[in-house]
């Protein structure tokens, strides 16, 4: 299951995500951004990691394509959210971050 707040004040928008991006929760997360992006024009997105417990590899895609888009914060806590948000920042390639040292 995941939940979605939206937080959006004069100068920025903040996503925070809550359990698994997996499944059909991915569709979730796409519809929600779908209707927020819209309203981002000059502001800036964060993006709430911590109290994610899962993500598969298309809730990942999902987030990086948010990410490549807007190049939003992400808000992490723990080492797996840390790594998920370097594989969101900068992909993978066979295990190793593809774009991490250039």
């Amino acid at each position: 299951m995941l939940r979605i707040r939206i937080e959006e004040d004069e100068q920025e928008i903040g996503m925070t995500l809550h359990g698994r991006i997996a499944g059909p929760e991915v569709a979730e997360l796409n519809r929600a951004w779908a209707e927020m992006a819209p309203r981002l024009r000059e502001k800036h997105l964060w993006i709430d990691l911590r109290t994610v417990i899962h993500a598969d590899a298309a809730g990942k895609q999902a987030l990086g394509e948010i990410y490549s888009r807007t190049g939003a914060k992400l808000l992490t806590r723990t080492l797996w959210t840390e790594y998920l948000a370097l594989e969101i920042m900068y992909g993978r390639e066979d295990g190793v971050f593809a774009n991490a040292c250039e």
